[in-house]
């Protein structure tokens, strides 16, 4: 369906009106763009008829009533759902919301191809919060300074973890480490003997502690940011969130011939427990949501696919993603693709602003992976 409603093209909505207001709470009515709907449609058809076969035509060419009687059905449901799910999105969009929840779409009314589809939809909108100054979050770098004890137990660790895959004759060939067994052994490109491996632990061990120590300073002043825009999480966010949890708990409980009960049991833990830990951390993941969405905003955030710096977060998200290079993928996919990359580039910034130099790292050689 990537295809179907093109960048640039009429507006998917037709018209639009607030039905409600109860505090956050909007009740909107959508009518979609009769015009895109039908075109839609059509290369809908366009697409799925080419699949069709009808007894006594080739695969393709029989008439198109008697193709469009078979996989109307079919074609209405996806039509409905696409019109929905994208005039949603530009709603959003247009009207600058951002959601607390996920909105409930209701009273869908569609009763042919050539009238526009209409629903109304429940929005819990987002108050409005105000983000913190990052320079009043200012951190100071790291020591990543590497003590010599830990660079004698990560060569202690090498050495034990090849003794446990070596031969007996490999281990009376070289019986401690050396150069030789180093230059032998490890194989390491450029890296031929003590020396050498010591210098390149402390690099790793450098690079390691510098990712380590950084990474808390980040969740530090994240954590400051969030709790001095003192962020309300509604109640109806947490709910749908444990149950939510829950269901996908016993789901995979079940492809193990356990219960919830005998979860709990294993884990020493009532059920209140189980609740107030996954209320806490849905809602700490909501006030972190609602800061990263408004500092995205705020910071005019975007990701160019032509732009080389933007493709590295773009190969983050792939990657993260588990996208592999030869999927072939929606409209969608790519779309949370870019919203996934925005937010690494979000991150950077953030990491910039409150004082952290930041890194050269590697690209993920998955550069295709965002073709639709």
């Amino acid at each position: 369906m990537a295809q179907l409603l093109e960048p640039g093209a009429q507006k998917l909505i037709g018209s639009k009106k607030v039905l409600s207001q109860e505090g956050n709470v909007y009740t909107y009515e959508i009518t979609v763009n009769g015009a895109v709907q039908k075109d839609a449609y059509e290369k809908l058809f366009a697409a799925r008829s080419k699949e069709v076969e009808i007894k006594g035509f080739r695969k393709g060419a029989a008439p198109r009533e008697q193709v469009e009687q078979q996989i109307y059905s079919d074609l209405v449901k996806d039509l409905t759902n696409l019109m929905v799910n994208y005039s949603v999105e530009e709603l959003l969009t247009d009207e600058g919301i951002i959601a607390t929840t996920s909105p409930e779409v209701e009273k869908v009314n569609f009763t042919m191809v050539e009238s526009p589809l209409s629903y109304t939809i429940k929005i819990e909108r987002l108050p409005d919060y105000k983000l913190p100054d990052t320079s009043k979050l200012k951190v100071t770098p790291p020591n990543t300074e590497v003590k010599p004890e830990d660079v004698e137990t990560a060569k202690k660790n090498l050495w034990e973890e090849w003794l446990k895959k070596a031969k007996d004759e490999e281990k009376t060939t070289y019986p401690e480490m050396s150069d030789a067994w180093v230059e032998s052994q490890m194989k390491i490109p450029n890296i031929k003997t003590v020396a050498e491996l010591e210098k390149l632990l402390v690099e790793e061990l450098e690079h390691a502690k510098l990712h380590q120590e950084e990474d808390k300073l980040v969740n530090e002043a994240l954590s400051k940011a969030v709790e001095s825009m003192k962020i309300e999480v509604p109640a109806s966010a947490v709910e749908k969130s444990v149950k939510s949890n829950r269901e996908a708990q016993e789901e995979q409980f079940k492809q193990y011939g356990i219960t919830f009960a005998d979860y709990l049991k294993h884990y020493n833990k009532t059920e209140e427990e189980y609740n107030k830990e996954v209320s806490d951390a849905a809602e700490k993941r909501f006030r972190e949501d609602v800061f990263w969405t408004l500092f995205i905003r705020e910071r005019k955030i975007k990701i160019d696919t032509q732009d080389p710096k933007d493709v590295v977060f773009v190969n983050y998200a792939a990657s993260s993603l588990r996208v592999k290079p030869e999927d072939k993928l929606s409209q969608r996919q790519v779309d949370v693709i870019i919203q996934t990359a925005a937010m690494y580039k979000a991150v950077q910034l953030f990491r910039v602003e409150i004082g952290l130099i930041p890194h050269e790292e590697p690209g993920i050689e998955v550069n295709d992976q965002v073709q639709a």
